[in-house]
Order: structure tokens, then sequence, then C-alpha cells
């Protein structure tokens, strides 16, 4: 109990202290000086019947003086570091406080503020609102600045007619023929912004139509508001350009390749070899890839009309291979041919080979401790096609530190080779696809050795082959139709014997097995569509199919023979099931500095025919840093089984709680926000649990059953910082259970009990343990 009072006195105190540091920024500012303490936004509306859009947050960017950021919405802590830091000696340390963690005060200026009011009517007039009117008012007091915006939108204005040109120019017909494509739509508010988007939409099709010197500075609008009924006529034109009666359309001509190209090198021409392939040149000193490759991800044809959309996808190909630093595409007229370009792409190789060491550590309770070490080597252009060969060999330990618990916990090797094709390689040429699926040929083999202390060790190899593509920019598959897995059992403990002896379906999930079957995931998010500070979502599913050709083939043949199932093969029985999952997540951003992160993720595995139970490597788990943090990894669940009333229980030995099951709901929600700096700060709530589709006779209530498994989901609460280093994440996590589906009723809700010292002392005499209210979690980057 003494860290429980412990931190409830240190909160207060914390608190308090953060208050008294707030409170304290004025007297740091020199007479005449005051410290601008909130801005606030007073919209007045004219009419009752008027309803002006949201416009508020569309406000905020143009005040330019803005508060000095505040600590969960209370405290100023980094203007608090700054002041103590200028306040002491002009040293490195104070310099850094000031830098890095601190922030100089917000001084009111009132020439800021009038000119705030400037932009603020000009963004109501862009928006649609002509008349409106902003002014503001301040209030000085005791050395701070309250500052009211007081905006008058007044009448909104629409669009009215839209018309487009109806010449007989090139131009004039194409824009007119994708005119329902438009941003502008009548009867919508009038918006400078839509007109601007117009501009770039006119003039990115016709880009994608051959008239390759087009630009958006061509396109301007004839605006008529005289109709006298608030809305704006809005009639598009196109100017010609001032050489030709009409805007010309242009061809590729033919592509030059510089493979090497430097920019801080000199080029001697005749040391330059060029290999040509059709309309395609290939120049370099020393040719390091393959033609084929190269032009596979190269969208100019020769005679094709020019595309914008060519360009872009041409450098996403080619970025997309990973073995150039930098790609610039360039056009020239050709001298020969009238409109027509050459196309000139230089590309700037990256590192061969790289080679790297990654140090990881991560904690999952108070008593748990991992560490791991990863060495990454990685080879592109391994076979001169743009081949990317990664090695992967990482090692790694976990400790625990408890009375009467073994140091050395858990020891772990995995060896992993995985060779990528830029190509599909299959023995046809597929039809429906084209370059820009991006087609990959992927071979992967795996080594694991795992070896449980006290308990077990085993091996397990992996060799799978397969394909990944993208549909659209949105859309990813990944097939691998050949996926062969065999876990073996290599040492049993006597106590991980008398574990088995006692579950018989643990026993089952452990058996030497092979699994051979085939895998598909889709993944599917909007991120890439959407501008950097909007909402948007993310969906992963993933089917795996296990035993059931093998089974399909030993069915047919044990029609002429005695064979009974289990069958095997090569003298091991096979793993049969099917097994799906499902990860959704939604990302509300609430502004430049906070945002709300929710998933839902749920799975399923069914075992049947050559198989009673799922591989123990298959089977789902929940609890950990990037689950429901409030419960250590594979210790929740499940249903509500208490391990500590199991058989399998012994609370004189380190215990064997690794939890499995055949089902999988969980749910989160996390709220992210800024301290300050690269310091990060989270709320959250987790929740979920895993079940038995079958009963197990030493696993009670693990069942999962319709009329039950809502009152066995699990909750947990939490906070958690971050060291947020933009190329990696440090996150801290502590989880509190709330909600415990093993504990008996009435004590369910356990978070009740945290300052019960009467209860917890009860549990502790009935379970030779203290109850664990709170679980602590060490890891790298963020849990989704």
């Amino acid at each position: 109990m003494i860290k429980i009072k412990g931190l409830q006195l240190l909160l207060p105190s914390l608190l308090g202290l953060l208050l008294l540091a707030s409170c304290s920024n004025t007297k740091y500012l020199d007479k005449g000086e005051y410290l601008l303490q909130k801005n606030e936004i007073d919209i007045r509306k004219e009419k009752a019947q008027q309803d002006p859009r949201d416009i508020e947050s569309g406000l905020e960017p143009f005040i330019k003086q803005k508060p000095n950021a505040r600590f969960l919405f209370l405290f100023k802590t980094e203007l608090w570091f700054y002041n103590i830091a200028n306040a002491g000696k002009d040293n490195k340390f104070n310099n850094w406080i000031k830098e890095k963690l601190g922030e100089e005060p917000v001084i009111y200026d009132s020439s800021k503020t009038r000119k705030s009011t400037e932009l603020i009517e000009s963004y109501l007039h862009n928006k649609g609102y002509f008349f409106g009117e902003v002014s503001y008012e301040h209030k000085l007091e005791e050395q701070k600045a309250y500052v009211t915006y007081k905006v008058k939108p007044k009448t909104l204005y629409s669009i009215g007619e839209v018309t487009y040109p109806s010449g007989e120019r090139r131009v004039d017909q194409i824009v007119k023929k994708n005119s329902e494509a438009s941003e502008l739509a009548s009867g919508t508010p009038f918006d400078v912004d839509k007109l601007k988007a117009e501009r770039e939409r006119i003039a990115n099709l016709l880009r994608n139509n051959g008239f390759y010197s087009f630009n958006k500075e061509y396109v301007y609008y004839d605006l008529d508001s005289s109709n006298n009924n608030q809305k704006v006529d809005v009639d598009v034109r196109i100017k010609s350009p001032s050489d030709s009666a009409d805007h010309q359309v242009y061809k590729i001509n033919k592509v030059f390749v510089y493979t090497d190209y430097s920019f801080d090198r000199e080029y001697n021409k005749s040391e330059l070899d060029t290999i040509t392939k059709d309309e395609y040149h290939f120049i370099a000193e020393e040719h390091k890839y393959q033609p084929k490759v190269l032009i596979n991800a190269i969208f100019f044809e020769q005679s094709n009309k020019y595309r914008l959309q060519d360009n872009k996808n041409t450098i996403n190909a080619l970025a997309d291979l990973n073995i150039f630093k930098f790609i610039n595409v360039k056009f020239r007229e050709s001298v020969t041919q009238k409109k027509r370009l050459n196309v000139h792409i230089y590309l700037t190789p990256a590192k061969k080979q790289q080679m790297s060491v990654e140090v990881e550590v991560n904690n999952s309770t108070d008593y748990d401790l991992g560490s791991a070490v990863t060495y990454n080597y990685k080879n592109k252009n391994i076979f001169r096609g743009a081949e990317l060969f990664n090695l992967n060999l990482t090692g790694g330990l976990e400790t625990q530190f408890g009375k009467d618990q073994t140091f050395l916990n858990t020891l772990d090797f995995t060896g992993e080779a995985r060779l990528k094709l830029p190509q599909f390689l299959v023995p046809f040429e597929p039809a429906t696809f084209s370059k820009n699926n991006r087609p990959k040929t992927i071979f992967s083999v795996k080594y694991n050795y795992q070896k449980r202390i006290n308990f077990y060790s085993l091996y397990s190899t992996n060799f799978s082959f397969g394909y990944e593509w993208r549909e659209t920019d949105q859309k990813q598959h990944f097939v691998y139709p050949v996926v062969i897995n065999q876990v073996e059992l290599l040492q049993r403990e006597e106590e991980f014997n008398r574990i088995l002896r006692e579950s018989p379906v643990l026993r089952s999930s452990f058996t030497n097995q092979r699994i051979i079957g085939a895998n598909y995931t889709y993944i599917f998010s909007n991120q890439s569509t959407k501008p950097a500070d909007s909402d948007f979502f993310f969906l992963k599913a993933n089917l795996d199919l296990a035993g059931n050709l093998l089974h399909g083939v030993n069915w047919i043949g044990s029609r002429f023979n005695d064979k009974e199932p289990p069958y095997k093969i090569l003298g091991r029985p096979y793993s049969q099931y099917s097994r799906a999952n499902i990860d959704y997540r939604y990302y509300f951003q609430l502004g430049d500095k906070s945002k709300v992160v929710t998933r839902v993720a749920g799975g399923l595995g069914v075992p049947y025919g050559n198989a009673d139970v799922l591989p123990y490597v298959k089977q789902f788990f929940t609890g950990g840093s990037n689950n429901i943090r409030a419960w250590r990894v594979r210790t929740l669940g499940p249903g509500s089984f208490n391990i500590r009333e199991s058989a399998v229980y012994d609370d004189n030995d380190d215990a064997f709680i690794d939890q499995t099951g055949d089902m999988k709901l969980e749910a989160n929600a996390e709220y992210r926000f800024d301290i300050f700096k690269m310091l990060k700060g989270a709320f959250f709530v987790d929740a979920g649990n895993i079940w038995l589709l079958e009963g197990d006779t030493t696993r009670s209530d693990a069942k999962f059953t319709y009329d039950s498994f809502y009152k066995e989901i699990a909750v947990g609460t939490g906070a958690g910082l971050r060291l947020d280093f933009d190329f990696f994440v440090i996150r801290f996590d502590v989880g509190l259970k709330t909600h415990d589906p093993s504990l008996p009723k009435g004590s369910k809700w356990v978070f009740r009990r945290l300052y019960d010292e009467r209860w917890q002392s009860e549990f502790e005499k009935r379970n030779q343990e203290k109850y664990r209210f709170f679980n602590f979690n060490l890891s790298i980057g963020y849990p989704f």
C-alpha cells in the first residue's frame, strides 16, 4: 500500500507545482508588457434566420499571435521552462533548456492584432461573406492580455450559374466535356478556394491530354453578382497562348535514362556507354540495372500524348524499386520534330548494401524486462534486376524479477532471409495487371528457436512464396499460395509435462506438426489521398487456410486404403484450419497538436478435419504493450478463466501462464496530445478478451457463449508518455485494470478496490501474491 499512498501524495503535489509555475510567469515581464493569455472569437448573427457556416476553426490560422502552449490545457510548462532558464546564467545548459523544452513568452502586440482582423475579414470575403466585418477588443490587466475578435459574417453569397467555354478550340471542348467533375456547383457557398481548386483541376486535365505547356494561369473567371439574389454567376474562361490561337498537343519522342547520375560530378561523354531498347536509351559509365526492370517502371511511350500522370507514375514506380536515392524527370522539345518531347530521367543510385544493428528494450510489467539485438543486412539490386535481399538475425531474452522466480525466463533467436523481385514470377503473362499495380514476388525463409526456462524448447521453420501488388493508391493485396511451417518441440521439462498432462487441449496444440497452406491479406487506407491534417482510416484483413488440399488428397486416398485421420505427411501430422482476423482503425485529427485514434479488431480460428485444436503459434492472445495494456502479454483470458484456481497453476514454481484462444475481440481508444517539443502524452481505454470455441476441462468459463461474453470483456484504462524523434518513438504506458473478468462476482470492477486495503489483504492471503492493479509497458513505436 505504500506505493499507492505515495501516488496519492505525488499527484496533488505535482499539480500544485504546475499551477504555481503557471501563475508566476508574468513576474518576468518588463513594465508595460502584457502576456497574451487568451484569444476569443465572437461570431455574431444579425438575423434570427441566418445560419452562417461553421467558420470559427477556419479563422484560427489568421490570428497572428497565439497564447503560449498549455500542458493538459491548464499549465504553461514550456513558458515556465523558458523563463527559469532565461533568468539563470547564460550557459549551454540553460540555452538547451530554452531551445528544446522552452517557449518564448508571447508578448501582446496590438499591431499584430489589427493585422489579424484584416486577414480574418479577407478570409470572410473569400468564403462568400462579401460584406463581413471584423473588429476587436482587448482587456489588459495584471500584465495579462485578453483579446476578443468580433466577427459579423452578414449575408452569405452562393454560386449561381456556372458556364464553360463552348468554342471550337480543343482545350474548350475537353474542358466542356469534363465539366461534370467540376469543383464548382450551383447553389453551394461561394469559396475562393474552390475557384483555385477548379483552376488546378482544369490545368491537370489538359496536361493529361497532351497540353504540356498549359498551366493554371491560363484559366480565369468572369464573376457577376449584379443579380441582387445573393448569388455569383461564374463564367470559366481559358486564355490563348501569346504565340498561337490554340494550345498545342505534345507527344513523347525518345526517353533517355541516366542510371548513375550524380549532381556533384562532371561526366566525360566519351566514357559513357549507351544501351538502346526501342525508344529507351540507357546511359551510364557502368550499367548496373537490367533495362527491362526500369522500362517496367517508366510510363512514357513513344508517340503517346504527354500526360502529367505518366510523370507522377514514373517517379512513384522508380521510387518503389527502392534502389535510387534521387529521381528527377525533365522534358526538352525535340530539335528535329515539332511538338515532340524528349524525356530525360536522371537516377542517382542509393547505397547498394546496408548493414545496421538495433538494440531494443521493452518492459511489460513490474517484474519482466526484455531485450533484443537485431542485425540487419540489405542488398538492393543483388542480381542487377532491382531485387531486394534482406537478412535479419535477432537474439533476445526476457528476465523476471520476483520472489521465488527464475531470473532468466525466455531465450529467443530468429533468422529470416527475404528476397523481393520487382515483377510477378509466373509461367504466363498476367493480362489484368499493369505497371500501376507495381507487382512483386516474395520468397521468405525463417527459422526461430525459443527456450522457456523450466518448461520447453522448440524450433519452427517457415517457407513462404507469394505476390503483392497495389490495386490503387489506397488498396494493397498480399497473396501467398505456398506457406509451409514446421513446429518441433525439442525438449520438455518435467514441470511442463505436468501441465500438459493436466491440459489435453494444450497438449494437442503443442504436438509436433506441419502447417501447409495459403495466406491472403488485404489493406485499405485512404491516408494517401487525404491532406496531412485530415481524418483517415486503415483497414487490414487476413485469411489463413491450412491443410485443406492435403486433406482432400488423403480423403480420396483413404477410399482405397484403410488409413484413418489424423493423416500425416513426411511422418508428421499436418494441421487443418481456417483462420481470419480483421483490424480497423480511425484517426480523428483534433488540430495540429492532438488526435483521437480508435481501433476495433477481432479474429476467429476454427480447426477441423485433421486437427482438433489450432496450432499454438496460430492461436490468439492479448495483453501487452500493443493490445490491452493493463495486462501482461498472454495473461488475459480466455473468458473469465482464473488461472489461480486452475489445477495447472503451482504457486511454488514459475507458472506457465501463457493464455491463448480460438477467438479474439478487442477495442481501443487513445487520445494523443503534444506536451512540449518531442514529448507527447496519451490517455487510453482498452477493452477485449479471448475465448475458446470448445470447452477445456482445465480452463473453466473459457468458452465463448452469446449470452455471457459481454460480461467477460476486460477493460483497462491508463496514460502514457512518448518521446517522438520523428524516425522512431519510445513509448511508456501505464495501464490500470478496470474490469477484470477473472475475479469473482462483486469484484470484477476491480478499480473500486484500488484503495480497499482489506480486499487487497484478503486477495494476497488467498492467492499468495498481491493483486497487480497496474501494468507498465516500455516499447518502441505507437500501439496502432
